[in-house]
């Protein structure tokens, strides 16, 4: 039997060191989340062009993590209605005219809010030739 000091010490050196497994040793095949992060309606330029969008920090951090070899996928979450769906459509076009390529960029319907988007690049470590 565990003797409450032992316990409350394994429990107080677990909160020190913040440790967390999960983290550490995520499952196999589990995507690995390089960017997530949220922009703001109040942020999207009114009059836009590569130059003004470029000047975004979310563009300057997609263009300069993605790499189309390492199989990285970039998720859009948007607000649902014909607004936020048209925003996260123009979204993903710019992404494009940048150069990243359509089939990596997904759209989908759950940022859980009114006004903005919800951008994730994610890395899957799990390859179909991988499995043993």
């Amino acid at each position: 039997m565990v003797n409450k000091f032992s316990f409350s010490l394994f429990l107080l050196l677990l909160c020190f060191f913040n440790f967390s497994y999960a983290e550490n040793n995520p499952p196999v095949g589990a995507p690995m989340v390089l960017i997530d992060e949220k922009l703001y309606y109040k942020d999207w330029p009114v009059r836009r062009n590569t130059k003004i969008l470029l000047e975004l920090n979310i563009f300057r951090k997609i263009l300069s993590v993605f790499d189309e070899q390492s199989d990285h996928e970039i998720v859009i979450r948007f607000p649902g209605g014909d607004r936020g769906n048209a925003w996260a459509i123009e979204f993903k076009e710019w992404l494009v005219s940048l150069g990243i390529p359509s089939q990596y960029i997904f759209l989908e319907s759950a940022s859980g809010g009114v006004d903005y988007l919800v951008i994730i690049l994610e890395f899957s470590n799990f390859r179909i030739g991988d499995q043993e």
